[in-house]
């Protein structure tokens, strides 16, 4: 036991006993504040207690380290449990909520032994606009205008590295626009991701049905213009006469023969319930159609009759030798861009002529 020293330290007694087989070996060194207690070399350090209990105390700063590992922190760690989620089931509804609505919830876990919990998102998507708190478990934000269930798992994770999962469901709804019976006239409604249609039922049109298609001026006098002089062409005009003047209260649109046609671009496509026409007002009077047909396009570069759905026919109209309003009815119905006007009979001592006004409603008005 020459190289060998044994410390024994007995507790329950007042003795402590430091036995050394090496006179000049210090086993105790004390240096203020601090007190070194170790063995020889290849000696033991032993601590022994006769039915009594060996004691390590430390403040709440200090710890005890062996191998420099922190032994508090080790027991700890295998003492310690799992956050427990609270408020809710494993298979949480934090709720229902509808577009614009601000959701301000917490969900909350807690540590059995009382220490900070942190919060993640492991699974799924919160609605857009909405955000989790990872300190807090704070979700908030504002709900988007959609129908949608969002599930989510959130996982709760404490300082020793335990966690806890829980599921949670968020239901939200767009804005239901139909409840307020925006539509008129009989319209039926129809809620949409972004807003509301209203169906209308013949003549109506608009936004709202608040358009009664039969009276509504698709092309415009010069003082009310719909569609811009523009989108008003000719094809054989007379002289140095625009198409533009074709508008009801305008100078009229004059045509060579019956190769000559009045274009309409409406600018988008269009339900037409009837047109109006009129002869020349002024002198002499003689300008006019007696009769006329139509062709129609959607893109403007292929145009078909307006025919009979039955046999196929050429549909023909009566206008008119008078300057007085003449309305011609479609009989059957037509949603389309372009419009032209052929003229089929007129005075054949002057020229074709023609104040014209389209009457329907725009089909995204």
């Amino acid at each position: 036991m020459a190289a060998k020293m044994a410390l024994v330290v007995l507790f329950g007694f007042s003795l402590v006993s430091i036995i050394s087989s090496q006179t000049n070996f210090d086993p105790m060194l004390v240096t203020p504040p601090h007190v070194l207690v170790h063995a020889a070399t290849s000696g033991d350090f032993t601590m022994k207690s006769n039915n009594g209990d060996i004691k390590i105390g430390y403040n709440e700063t200090g710890k005890v380290i062996f191998d420099n590992e922190d032994l508090n922190y080790i027991i700890q760690l295998i003492l310690s449990q799992p956050p427990i989620w609270e408020e809710h089931s494993t298979f949480g509804y934090i709720g229902e909520f509808h577009a614009g609505d601000k959701i301000d919830v917490n969900v909350i876990a807690k540590d059995p032994e009382g220490q900070s919990i942190v919060y993640a998102i492991v699974a799924g998507m919160l609605p857009p606009g909405v955000k989790l708190e990872p300190d807090s478990g704070r979700i908030h934000g504002l709900i988007p205008d959609s129908d949608a269930t969002y599930t989510i798992t959130i996982r709760a994770t404490d300082i020793h590295g335990h966690f806890a999962d829980s599921v949670f469901k968020i239901v939200t709804r767009g804005i239901i626009y139909c409840t307020k019976k925006p539509c008129v006239n009989q319209g039926v409604c129809l809620d949409e991701t972004t807003g509301y249609k209203c169906y209308c039922p013949n003549p109506y049109g608009g936004l709202r049905c608040e358009i009664d298609c039969r009276s509504n001026d698709l092309v415009g006098p010069t003082n009310a213009k719909a569609i811009p002089d523009a989108s008003l062409t000719g094809y054989n005009m007379y002289n140095t006469y625009s198409a533009k003047d074709a508008r009801w209260n305008a100078g009229g649109w004059y045509g060579m023969d019956s190769t000559s046609y009045l274009q309409v671009d409406l600018g988008n496509v269009s339900h037409i319930d009837n047109f109006q026409i009129k002869g020349r007002s002024s002198s002499p009077s003689a300008y006019n159609t007696g009769s006329f047909y139509i062709q129609h396009s959607i893109d403007g570069n292929i145009f078909h009759n307006y025919t009979s759905s039955s046999n196929g026919n050429v549909y023909t109209f009566s206008g008119t030798t008078s300057s007085s309003a003449h309305k011609v009815n479609l009989p059957e119905p037509l949603d389309t861009r372009f419009i032209r006007f052929f003229t089929l009979t007129w005075n054949k001592s002057y020229k074709p002529y023609m104040n014209m006004e389209i009457h329907g409603c725009h089909n995204n008005s």
